[in-house]
């Protein structure tokens, strides 16, 4: 049995998914950990962003990104390929509910073709302003609701100064 198999399945879900910093820094990242198998055997990576893009074309974009700036160097076309099975985009409006009623319906068909509920993990590569609108919707829907399985991550800044900053840790704190 292999590290890789001794772990539950993990559902990545980046909002933000066609800024910069997925292309330059989050999926490079993720496709290193891939090659160097340490990411469960079953794993997916849901895309959120506004933008409408084809699933197609915004794979090819990334592997762009990975061919630029992954410390690997630039992929080869089986490596791609196996990694690539693991992403989908979902086009949706992070202020709009059916976005995370949508997200929701994935993540749990993906837990259901698991045959149990894996880690989640949530990556806000948004603007601050989408911070707490991202966090209510996986709160009230509960999308992240379990303490030793889900996870959230803030990319910075996380408030304009101390006060916001930590008017904004009690708002998370409240819901996760």
């Amino acid at each position: 049995m292999n590290k890789s198999s001794q772990v539950l399945p993990a559902a990545i879900t980046i909002f933000g998914a066609k800024g910069d910093l997925t292309r330059r820094k989050l999926i490079p990242a993720l496709y290193n950990l891939f090659l160097g198998k340490f990411l469960p055997d079953n794993f997916r990576i849901f895309c959120v962003d506004y933008i409408e893009v084809e699933e197609q074309v915004f794979k090819a974009d990334l592997r762009s990104g990975i061919d630029e700036f992954s410390r690997n160097g630039k992929s080869s076309d089986t490596e791609w390929a196996a990694f690539a099975q693991h992403l989908f985009y979902q086009s949706g409006d992070f202020l709009k509910a059916e976005t995370f009623t949508n997200l929701k319906t994935t993540i749990g068909a993906f837990d259901k073709s698991n045959g149990t509920r894996g880690r989640r993990l949530f990556y806000y590569a948004v603007s601050p302003r989408f911070i707490e609108t991202i966090s209510e919707a996986l709160y009230k829907q509960a999308i992240a609701n379990r303490d030793n399985l889900d996870r959230i991550v803030v990319e910075k800044p996380f408030g304009t100064d101390l006060k916001t900053a930590r008017s904004l840790n009690r708002f998370l704190q409240k819901r996760f």
